[in-house]
């Protein structure tokens, strides 16, 4: 594959292959603001508005995510790994086919077929999968690069992929095509010049723990309709999605941008850095709810810091700032500190955490001010075990423009 990435002029649609059966299943829509809406079925028409039951019909980007609560996840036991440029993964029951064009294979869901340019590589369960899922893979490559088994060892090869058939890949490096015995391919990361991927859409997770974002164009009884970053549609089977979460121009987490500034101080210990999407342990971000359940919820976005720390975000134009926040479950008890919410460093909202209190949601209006500054200072234990979770972290326009 070259390393000059071109976006097709044309729209390709890629459609499964099995029959599609629908049917209304309880679905649990959350706005972006307010509570959680539970209709039988999920549909939205080709302007982006849902319908939701007796209510107004409301546009996609008004809302935050959709889950399908009766809907059980079954892991694929596929052996191959497929990413996509657009964001997500495949999983395939079948070693991909490549003609120099296209790159074959086959899901759950049926035989699926993509233009080279749309992949990120496609990796073995055995060999790849723990480090696919551990880092992001590279972000730019001038040559193709094929992972190969060589005497008990790993190697990649930086080269060009001609082509991939039954039993072997077609590979060109070092001045020389050579037939690679597909037995000992492990994986191939694609040339390509950079990661392309929406900055809204949804973010759909399937039955087998696929996953795939794109821009929706229409979601019917039958099948959801994406478009992957401008280069192709799909079509998923909707009786088979168990989970979207949604990206828009009316919420932002803090954990996707850049703080106008952040500083932690260490007292009696070398300050710890602050973290995004994880505890400042490095572990997921968890709460318990203020029910008086025993529940533990993990949260895949906000912000893991340590007491004595100040963080702060030009707010834009939204207009709330929300999270749920508390002291780390992990540290099991411990820990004494206050955490404030400042607009333009003057304290709106403070509390006194300790390793008993309940998680405390926090729902902040942003008024008129320019920023907002999320603080944890020393309690009367110092700094010991003062690790905070701000799960969920966000700014949220409730206002329509």
């Amino acid at each position: 594959m070259a390393s000059n990435f071109q976006v097709p002029c044309a729209l390709v649609l890629l459609t499964f292959s099995l029959p599609i059966v629908g049917q209304e299943t309880d679905a649990r829509i959350q706005p972006i603001y307010g509570e959680a809406i539970d209709i039988p079925k999920v549909a939205m028409d080709e302007q982006g508005m849902f319908r939701l039951g007796e209510r107004l019909p409301q546009p996609w980007t008004s809302l935050r995510r959709i889950v399908f609560p009766q809907r059980k996840t079954t892991p694929s036991d596929a052996s191959w790994l497929i990413q996509l440029v657009a964001g997500g993964k495949l999983w395939s029951t079948t070693p991909p086919k490549f003609d120099g064009e296209n790159v074959q294979f086959t899901t759950r869901y049926g035989v699926v077929e993509f233009p080279i340019e749309q992949l990120v590589g496609w990796y073995r369960r055995e060999t790849l999968q723990d480090s696919v899922n551990a880092s992001a893979p590279p972000a730019k490559l001038d040559e193709d690069q094929l992972v190969v088994e060589l005497e008990g060892q790993s190697q990649s090869l930086a080269g060009l992929l001609e082509a991939v058939e039954n039993d072997y890949f077609l590979f060109t490096f070092e001045g020389e095509t050579r037939e690679i015995p597909l037995a000992r391919v492990q994986g191939i990361f694609m040339a390509t010049a950079g990661l392309i991927q929406p900055d809204e859409g949804f973010f759909v997770t399937l039955t087998d723990n696929s996953q795939v974002f794109g821009e929706p164009i229409q979601w019917t009884n039958k099948q959801l309709t994406l478009d992957l970053a401008g280069l192709k549609q799909i079509r998923l089977p909707a009786d088979e999605i168990t989970r979207v979460e949604i990206r828009g121009p009316h919420l932002t987490f803090l954990s996707d941008v850049e703080p106008e500034s952040a500083e932690v101080k260490g007292l009696l210990l070398p300050a710890r850095s602050w973290k995004r999407d994880l505890t400042v342990d490095g572990h997921p971000l968890t709460h318990a709810p203020s029910d008086n359940s025993s529940r533990i919820l993990t949260y895949s976005k906000g912000l893991g810091v340590p007491s004595e720390s100040r963080i702060t975000y030009l707010r834009s134009d939204f207009d709330r700032f929300i999270s749920h926040v508390c002291l780390d479950p992990a540290k099991r008890g411990a820990g004494d500190c206050v955490v404030e919410v400042l607009l333009d460093g003057k304290a709106v909202f403070q509390k006194r955490l300790t390793g008993t209190s309940p998680s405390t949601e926090i729902d902040v209006p942003l008024g008129s001010s320019e920023r907002v500054s999320l603080a944890v200072r020393f309690g009367e234990k110092l700094e010991l075990a003062d690790h905070v979770n701000w799960c969920d972290a966000r700014l949220v326009r409730v206002n329509q423009p």
